[in-house]
């Protein structure tokens, strides 16, 4: 199932709320269309690396870092790294939003280590 907008800030609340600062980005593996990445770094203004493998989603995901750097250029900038990599600078807050396309499983070490938390939102096959 997809990650609700409710959901997302519950999520966040469970794990920043009235907490001294946690460092260290938030990860979500499996971003999808990245919604769930986007509020999460817009709402708490933390850094935000989101993964998915579908290309197709993953378009989706850079169409709408551009259509935010587009709609808000005093706060936003977008920065294409490649084919699968994108970026979302946040001006004001000092923070970035990082979304690759690829597997979950070459997102490199220094990220996972780094991760203050990491949420995960994918159908693993059993075999």
């Amino acid at each position: 199932g997809e990650l609700l907008p409710e959901g997302v800030d519950c999520l966040s609340d469970a794990l920043y709320a009235e907490r001294e600062c946690v460092p260290g980005p938030i990860l979500e593996l499996g971003m999808g269309t990245g919604k769930a990445a986007l509020q999460l770094f817009l709402r708490l203004h933390r850094d935000a690396y989101g993964v998915e493998l579908a290309p197709s989603r993953w378009a989706l995901a850079d169409a709408a870092l551009q259509s935010l750097a587009k709609a808000v250029p005093s706060r936003f900038r977008y920065e294409a790294a490649g084919g699968s990599t994108a970026r979302l600078l946040d001006l004001e807050f000092n923070t970035t939003c990082d979304i690759v396309c690829g597997s979950l499983l070459d997102t490199p070490a220094s990220i996972l280590a780094s991760a203050s938390a990491i949420v995960l939102e994918v159908c693993l096959p059993r075999e």
